[in-house]
């Protein structure tokens, strides 16, 4: 934990197949090389079959082993509970095959004091691997606890329809005011484009699942949340 009081976490899901880890100690040694340090570490083995404690530069990480494959949103949220219960403010979510550049971290915690400790989605602005840029709401972010109680997680339902967009449009209609973009002028993430991903196999059915799932979206009810 830093001076300021604020601890970062940062969670990463590995699914099953051989593409799902073949970049994933390149996006360790990018968590690693943070000019502000991470303060915790935990790797979502999604039937992957890891080997070893994670490492992140000296930075030693724990594998949360789940007992079937789950998928990446029900992975997501493990890694975020995970990261909550070991005491996080932010949790950022990384896919393995993405980097972060030296700047992330700390941009991240100085618009999160900037916005005294605001609950919310801390977006960041993306640079794919294709030469892209893009600085809208995305994949690419941090999450706190208040807004995992507020809105439940990620909904399973959106497993292979976009779970981030789906969860971005619940909150564009329902919570605007927890969208915040992390403030610089560059690209803090840089994402890999490659023919292994998901997003490849994606067809119009997603934005008829985003839009029913915006539609109907309703605070949690149930009773433990979150300790």
């Amino acid at each position: 934990m830093h001076e300021e009081g604020v601890r970062i976490a940062v969670a990463i899901p590995v699914g099953p197949k051989a593409v799902h880890g073949q970049w994933l100690q390149a996006c360790l040694d990018s968590i690693g090389d943070q000019d502000r340090k991470a303060d915790d570490l935990i790797l979502v083995d999604d039937m992957h079959g890891l080997e070893g404690p994670p490492m992140a530069g000296s930075l030693p990480g724990i594998t949360y082993r789940t007992p079937w494959n789950l998928g990446v949103v029900s992975s997501f949220n493990i890694g975020i509970a995970v990261a909550l219960r070991r005491k996080a403010d932010l949790v950022v979510m990384i896919g393995a095959d993405d980097k972060m550049r030296p700047e992330a971290l700390g941009r991240l915690e100085e618009t999160y004091l900037k916005a005294d400790r605001a609950d919310g989605y801390y977006w960041f602005a993306v640079e794919y691997s294709t030469g892209y840029t893009q600085r809208a709401a995305c994949h690419e972010a941090a999450v706190t606890k208040g807004l995992m109680e507020l809105t439940g997680g990620f909904d399973p339902r959106s497993e292979g329809a976009a779970p981030d967009a789906c969860f971005i449009s619940m909150l564009m209609v329902h919570h605007p005011s927890m969208l915040r973009e992390v403030e610089t002028r560059g690209f803090p993430i840089w994402h890999r484009v490659h023919d292994g991903q998901e997003t490849k196999r994606r067809t119009g059915v997603d934005l008829q699942v985003r839009g029913t799932l915006t539609e109907t979206w309703e605070p949690p009810e149930w009773g433990r949340m979150w300790q």
